[in-house]
């Protein structure tokens, strides 16, 4: 068999079907984004159960908990983004433009002293999140299968539209 006989079909504009998946992969990880957010909050909402200071609503956080909302300065300041890398890969950035937010997470030492121990919130949001991964991912799935039924009949409409012709 010669390969000049060979003939290949796809059946579907390939094109179309890679516009498909892009804005499906962009609609599932702004699907993560709102997730996270949601977590994030839930996190943050959690009571607090360190010491009560004058003049903040709220009980503190103690020390390995995540902190409370007081002001909610915090809670708004968290960002997430998808940003559009080389090629066709995509990342989903998360931050806040608070300097105090890495502090709260991570805590602070000075001269080997602990001066504020580690109030982790974005790990347990993100841990929250990982276990809506399953249900984010058969939702992708199921729009990059109709993407491809799309894809395959968009073909026929513009086959369809040069007959016409």
């Amino acid at each position: 068999m010669n390969l000049d006989d060979v003939v290949v079909d796809s059946n579907f504009e390939s094109d179309a079907f890679l516009k498909y998946v892009d804005k499906n992969l962009t609609t599932a990880l702004n699907d993560i984004a709102t997730a996270l957010q949601k977590n994030m909050k839930r996190v943050l909402n959690s009571g607090g159960t360190g010491r009560k200071h004058p003049g903040l609503p709220k009980r503190s956080s103690a020390p390995f908990h995540p902190p409370v909302v007081q002001t909610g300065t915090l809670w708004r300041s968290w960002i997430t983004r998808v940003r559009k890398d080389n090629g066709p890969n995509k990342t989903l950035v998360l931050g806040s433009n608070l300097n105090y937010a890495r502090f709260l997470e991570r805590g602070t030492m000075v001269g080997g002293k602990v001066r504020m121990y580690p109030r982790p919130y974005v790990g347990r949001a993100v841990d929250k999140t990982k276990k809506q991964l399953p249900r984010i991912n058969r939702k992708l799935q199921r729009n990059i299968k109709r993407s491809a039924f799309r894809a395959k009949m968009s073909r026929y409409v513009a086959l369809a539209k040069a007959s016409m012709k």
